[in-house]
């Protein structure tokens, strides 16, 4: 994920691969391909908002 992240994807995409990723681990888990889920150990990236920005009476 560290990867991903310095080459600048927005954070909600890095998120969403990391989210498909751990399902699909998940599901060989389920499955018997894997012993273990490796995405577990991996913490989620947190995705920061930004407060929106109001106008201000000469803007409206």
């Amino acid at each position: 994920m560290s990867e991903l992240r310095a080459k600048g994807p927005a954070d909600s995409s890095v998120r969403t691969v990391y989210t498909v990723l751990r399902a699909g681990l998940d599901g060989a888990v389920r499955d018997g391909l894997l012993s273990t889920n490796p995405a577990t150990k991996v913490p989620r990236h947190r995705v920061d908002h930004d407060e929106a920005r109001s106008l201000t009476v000469k803007e409206v």
